[in-house]
C-alpha cells in the first residue's frame, strides 16, 4: 500500500504593494492518481478554467498581477504520467495563466475552502487521470485471502495516522507536525503488528497525503477490518497539559465537554486538508448500528485494553476512555478507537514524540493491547 508523495513547492508568490491586499501563496501535491494544485490567498480568489484538445492543455486563470514566475516555472517537470510539464505566465497586466500540458485525458474539480484555522481563503484544484491505476486495495484484499487459504484469516488492523498532506495536525513549539510524528508511530505499529503470527496490519496512508475522514473508513470496510485505531498527538494552549488519551464514538453525546471539544477539532480535518463537506452513504446510518450491533461495547473493550496499556509508556491524561461524535470512528461494524498519543504543546512530550525508541515502545504497547483484543474479545464478538 505504499503509494509515493512528492511535494512539488511550498511556495509564497509576494506581489507588488499595490496588489499586496491579494498576495499568492501556493501548493501543488502529487501522488500516482492525484494532483492538488492549492492557491491561497487573503481574498477570495477569481478564476476562470478552460481546456484545448490540440494541444491537450488544461489553463487555470486567476486574477492577480504581476506574480513572479519563476517559484511556479522550477516546478515545471511535475513528473506525472498524465501531465507532462507545467507552465506559469502573465498573461495580462492582472491575469496569471498556469497551463497543465497534458499527456492523457484527464478529470479536473475546483472547489473554494473558506478561511479556516492556520489558512486563509483557498482555491483547490484536483486533476485525477480519466484511467486510473489498479486500486492498491484490490491487491491487499487478494493477498489477505491468499493467507486465509494457508494460515486462515489474520487478524486485520486498519492504522491510521491523523491529518496529512495539506492538514499538518497540531504543530509543536518547535514547528513540528502532528502528521510526519504520527506517521512514524502508525509505521512502527503496523510493523510491529505484522511481525506478530496471525496478526496484520495496513495503514490508510503511508506517505504525506490527505485522506477525506470517509474515506479512511471505507478502506477499513473495504477491507473487512476486525478493529480500527486512528493515531494523533493532542495539542491545546497550556504547555502543562500531558498524557495519553483513548476515545471512542458516542452516540449519546460527548462523555465530557473536552472530549466534544476534542472530536469537534478533529472533525476540522477534512476542510483544513482542502476537502469539501461531503456524505458517505455508510456513514448515514453509522450511528443508529452503532448502537444496535454491539459494536460500541466491543470499541470499549478494545480502548479500555489500551489504556491500560498505555499507563505502562506514559501517564494518562484521563483515567477513563472518552466518547464523542468523532466522524473517523462512524463505522457501523468495526471495533473503533482513537488514540492521542501525547500532547504535543507539552515541550517535554514533544521530545518523547521524536524520540524512536519512545516510538518503538509506544507502538509496541498499542500492539500489545490489540493482540489482547483479540485474544479475549474476537472469537466471541
Amino acid at each position: 500500500m505504499r503509494l509515493y508523495l512528492k511535494i512539488l513547492c511550498a511556495i509564497v508568490l509576494a506581489l507588488p504593494a499595490a496588489w499586496a491586499e491579494e498576495s499568492l501563496i501556493s501548493r501543488l501535491w502529487a501522488t500516482g492518481e492525484n494532483t492538488r494544485l492549492v492557491l491561497e490567498s487573503k481574498t477570495q480568489l477569481h478564476y476562470s478554467v478552460s481546456d484545448t484538445e490540440d494541444p491537450p492543455h488544461l489553463l487555470l486563470d486567476i486574477q492577480t498581477a504581476n506574480a513572479p514566475l519563476d517559484a511556479i516555472n522550477q516546478f515545471a517537470d511535475i513528473e506525472q504520467p498524465y501531465i507532462r510539464t507545467l507552465h506559469a505566465e502573465q498573461r495580462d497586466p492582472h491575469t496569471l495563466r498556469i497551463t497543465f500540458n497534458l499527456a492523457a485525458a484527464i478529470h479536473y474539480r475546483i472547489h473554494r475552502i473558506p478561511p479556516i484555522e492556520q489558512y486563509q481563503h483557498r482555491l483547490v484544484i484536483d486533476i485525477t487521470p480519466q484511467t486510473l491505476p489498479e486500486d492498491p486495495l484490490f491487491a491487499l484484499l487478494e493477498s489477505l485471502q491468499d493467507k486465509e487459504s494457508i494460515n486462515g484469516k489474520p487478524f486485520l488492523v486498519v492504522v491510521d495516522p491523523g491529518h496529512g498532506g495539506e492538514d499538518p495536525g497540531a504543530v509543536s513549539p518547535n514547528k513540528r507536525y502532528e502528521k510526519n510524528l504520527v506517521l512514524q508511530i502508525s509505521q512502527q505499529l503496523a510493523d510491529t503488528l505484522n511481525a506478530i503470527p496471525g496478526m496484520q496490519a495496513i495503514l490508510t496512508r503511508n506517505d504525506d497525503r490527505f485522506i477525506p475522514l470517509f474515506e479512511r473508513v471505507h478502506i477499513a470496510h473495504r477491507l473487512q477490518a476486525d478493529a480500527f485505531i486512528s493515531i494523533h498527538a493532542d495539542s491545546v494552549k497550556s504547555r502543562k497539559a500531558r498524557g495519553s488519551s483513548v476515545f471512542i464514538l458516542s452516540a449519546k453525546g460527548a462523555s465530557t465537554p473536552w472530549a466534544r471539544k476534542m472530536a469537534q477539532k478533529a472533525n476540522l480535518s477534512d476542510l483544513i486538508g482542502g476537502q469539501t463537506a461531503s456524505r458517505s452513504p455508510l456513514l448515514d446510518t453509522a450511528l443508529r448500528q452503532f448502537s444496535q450491533d454491539g459494536k460500541d461495547r466491543a470499541s470499549r473493550r478494545l480502548a479500555t485494553l489500551l489504556l491500560r496499556n498505555l499507563q505502562q509508556v506514559n501517564t494518562v491524561h484521563s483515567p477513563n476512555v472518552e466518547a464523542a461524535g468523532f466522524a473517523v470512528l462512524k463505522s457501523p461494524s468495526i471495533p473503533s478507537v482513537l488514540v492521542e498519543t501525547a500532547f504535543i504543546s507539552n515541550p517535554q512530550e514533544e521530545r518523547k514524540l521524536i524520540d524512536k525508541k519512545f516510538q518503538q515502545q509506544l507502538a509496541k504497547t498499542l500492539a500489545d493491547a490489540l493482540v489482547q483484543y483479540r485474544n479475549n474479545y474476537h472469537i466471541s464478538n
